[in-house]
This record gives structure tokens, sequence and C-alpha cells, in this order.
């Protein structure tokens, strides 16, 4: 009996995986914040991206993010349709149309 509690228990968690892009892209497009597609940004961009910057807004389908450095934005601009792509992968190709990266602070 405590077997198949495991194997529910798995299911239920991978059903819940597959809905959370859904729910993180409807959050972020209706509150025009992009702070819930966190993770889904890191597992876009990796951890190296990820460490240096934060969605921070969604405005009519472009995804605006924080980066640390002039480079970083440059870095960005630079991948941003591979970043675009994985993204629509996970949310669907209306919520994340494009990408502007932003310097903190400037």
């Amino acid at each position: 009996m405590r077997l198949s509690s495991v194997a529910v228990a798995r299911r239920d968690f991978q059903s819940l995986k597959t809905l959370l892009p859904d729910v993180l892209g409807k959050l972020s497009r209706e509150s025009g914040r992009a702070r819930h597609l966190q993770p889904l940004w890191r597992e876009a961009v990796g951890d190296a991206i990820a460490r240096a910057s934060t969605p921070v807004a969604l405005q009519d389908g472009t995804l605006v993010v924080s980066v640390s450095t002039p480079e970083w934005a440059r870095e960005l601009e630079r991948q941003a349709g591979e970043i675009v792509a994985r993204l629509q992968q996970r949310l669907g190709k209306d919520v994340v149309t494009s990408l502007r990266a932003t310097v903190a602070g400037t």
C-alpha cells in the first residue's frame, strides 16, 4: 500500500510541475511583474546568467531583465533570440515575445 501512495505522490508532483509554467506565465502577464518567472528564467539561461540577472517586468510580451553590468546586458541581447525561444517552449509563444536588458541602477 505504501508503494502505491509514493507512485501517486510522484505522479501528482509531475502534474503540478507541468502546470507551473502556465500559472507563472499568467501571474506575470496579469501583474506586469516578472519575478514569478525566476524559476523558469534560471532554466532558460543557466546558473551563470541567472546569478547576474533578474526578470523584473513583463510589458506587452517584452520581458525586462535587470542585469548587474553593461557587459551582461550586451550578452543577453546577443542571446535574446535563443532565450526567448526557450521561454516560449515552457510558457507558450504569446507570453514572452522579446527581451530587453537594463543595467541595475541606471
